[in-house]
């Protein structure tokens, strides 16, 4: 029945799959639902809704584009869109005029469908979900610091034996003192000395009961290791349910007097909004993070806010400790951040070195210092060795490089078995990222593990996933969410640390090069890294900041927001200039 509709094979198994019997019902009542599933785009939910005779100006299908370009900005990070981008791509995907287009969102904002609202007499569009997220960050942060923590009155000292820095003691006295704060600062300045010791007054002179949670399971992992504590992912900690979703929330708050939360900067919106839900009134927050990380990969840019909102005290750790100065990992990661160039030693014995060299010679370098240089130097094992890189295409990106690597770290060979799965062959030993949260089997995009077995006649793949107590079994149409994990996108590495990092450094890359992203790439590194290629990819990097994100939250902080209502027509809507598309900055 499906194939009425110009859906083929594989589409319409992925429909059966999610919707069983009530697919058909479901697509003639609302043909654009078609794109909640994973691996059909609207342009084929489009042509299903078009071939169903649904009119190319009917409300339905310009909601739904509309939705959709809401959507597609929020894969960009952003929270809102201009109301004249969101018009003219809105009108360029549909093949429409944009007057119908700003109709239908008028009248979508005042049916409460989207969120429509003027800052400085501009105009801006949200998805509804996404503003009410904002919305709700701010009330609940409201909410947490309107009253005194518990131990207000309780007096309490410094940990004895250390040696605080000025900045840490101040960030040590605000956490003891606030409801709601944020700690921030760049490798070497101690974030993780003063979180422990946060939690150790916490416990041990409140008697408080402190959570302890990270957006992945390898930074949970590391926050455990840090701290001598139990530390799990937000997702475990709010025991969320793929059918019902999180269990704990509002109505049903964490039994705690604390949650720590480190790996900050990871965080988007949906996220904390689901975090402050589940945290009681009572209760005190602390967010760890580095500001100057890359942003979540979800929309938003909750640390960054958060800090330049000044609604919530904030501790900037900003001196870098004594032993901490003789590293070129932390000395080169901070002149980067300032927009400076990192020293370019070529000693592969250095904790920090650059290989100059031009763009063809750049992959076969990575290998080689991969799987010979840094082992033969070092001592540390090629499984050990973690390429960064910013973008998946291209010669340096984790496509070409992962079979690169494969061939060399993990080879063909008859005591190992394999099995492929569209250009990928998975084989006994490889190294392998999860790229999509699995609820059932508790992996997270993001997890890496290693390939304990493989039953090429049933395309079954066994993985133990770092930090899993359980291996777990992947098959058929579910290999879709596991790649190779020799060389990983900088994104990907987020919250992860590893012995030895390598970089490449190329001008194929340049819609990526920033500061955020290089400066994310060189602090993974604990011992070494190793950059490689174009001096002038570095050069260009460093002197670019990434590209903003355009969020809701500061505003919704401090009340600015200026809902639009009771518009009529668009006469009534403050036009923002649009050039191309592009979004301007408020």
């Amino acid at each position: 029945a499906l194939k009425e509709y110009d859906i083929g094979n594989a589409d319409a198994w992925l429909i059966y799959k999610t919707w069983g019997e009530k697919a058909l019902p479901t697509i003639k009542e609302h043909p654009y639902r078609l794109t909640s599933i994973r691996g059909i785009s609207f342009a084929k939910a489009d042509r299903v809704a078009l071939s169903m005779n649904v009119d190319k100006d009917s409300r339905q299908r310009v909601l739904a584009g509309i939705r959709h370009v809401l959507s597609e900005a929020e894969d960009e990070g952003h929270t809102r869109l201009d109301w004249g981008v969101t018009r003219y791509r809105a009108s360029k995907l549909l093949g429409i005029d944009p007057e119908t287009v700003s109709e239908t969102m008028i009248s979508a904002v005042a049916d409460d469908i989207l969120a429509g609202y003027k800052i400085d007499e501009k105009a801006w569009v949200a998805n509804k979900s996404m503003y009410d997220a904002e919305v709700r960050i701010a009330e609940r942060i409201a909410d947490i610091m309107v009253s005194a923590p518990p131990w207000e009155e309780t007096p309490w000292t410094m940990p004895d034996g250390m040696d605080y820095s000025p900045s840490q003691r101040a960030a040590i006295q605000n956490a003891v003192t606030s409801k709601f704060m944020v700690m921030t600062g760049g490798p070497g300045t101690g974030k993780t000395t003063v979180t422990r010791s946060i939690i150790d007054i916490l416990e041990n002179q409140f008697n408080a009961n402190v959570l302890l949670c990270a957006p992945t399971g390898r930074a949970a992992k590391r926050l455990s290791e840090a701290t001598g504590r139990d530390a799990s992912t937000i997702h475990m900690m709010l025991n969320y349910n793929p059918q019902q979703g999180f269990m704990y929330d509002a109505m049903n708050p964490l039994q705690c007097d604390a949650v720590v939360v480190d790996e900050a900067s990871m965080l988007d919106t949906r996220l904390m909004r689901s975090v402050l839900n589940a945290i009681p009134n009572h209760a005190m927050v602390l967010l760890v993070g580095d500001a100057d990380q890359l942003p979540s990969v979800g929309a938003g840019n909750l640390l960054h806010d958060l800090i330049n909102s000044n609604r919530a005290p904030v501790a900037r750790l900003t001196e870098i400790h004594r032993q901490a100065q003789d590293s070129r990992i932390i000395t080169n990661s901070h002149a980067m951040n300032r927009g400076e160039m990192p020293v370019m030693s070529e000693d592969p014995d250095s904790d920090f070195s650059f290989h100059s060299m031009e763009k063809e010679g750049i992959p076969e370098h990575i290998v080689d210092l991969v799987t010979r240089v840094i082992p033969q130097t070092q001592g540390i094992d090629p499984n050990e060795v973690q390429v960064l890189t910013p973008m998946k295409g291209y010669e340096c990106g984790t496509r070409a490089l992962n079979v690169r690597l494969q061939e060399k770290i993990n080879p063909p060979a008859t005591e190992k078995p394999e099995t492929h799965h569209g250009d990928a062959v998975y084989r006994l030993h490889d190294r392998v990222m999860q790229t999509r949260n699995d609820y059932k089997n508790n992996v997270f995009n993001g997890d890496m593990g290693k390939v304990i077995a493989v039953n090429p006649d049933e395309k079954l793949v066994t993985v133990q996933f770092d930090g899993h107590d359980r291996p777990v079994e992947i098959a058929g149409t579910q290999l879709d969410q596991l790649l190779h994990a020799y060389a990983v996108t900088v994104h990907k590495s987020q919250g992860s640390e590893y012995k030895a990092v390598v970089i490449p450094a190329t001008t194929s890359h340049y819609v990526m090069l920033n500061r955020n992203l290089y400066y994310t790439a060189v602090t993974r590194g604990k011992k070494q890294v190793h950059m490689v290629g174009q001096p002038e990819a570095v050069r260009i990097a460093v002197s670019r900041e990434g590209q903003a994100r355009h969020t809701g939250l500061q505003l919704q902080l401090h009340g600015m927001l200026d809902p639009i209502q009771n518009a009529s027509s668009t006469d009534d809507i403050p036009q923002a200039g649009v050039r191309a598309g592009r979004m301007n900055t408020p």
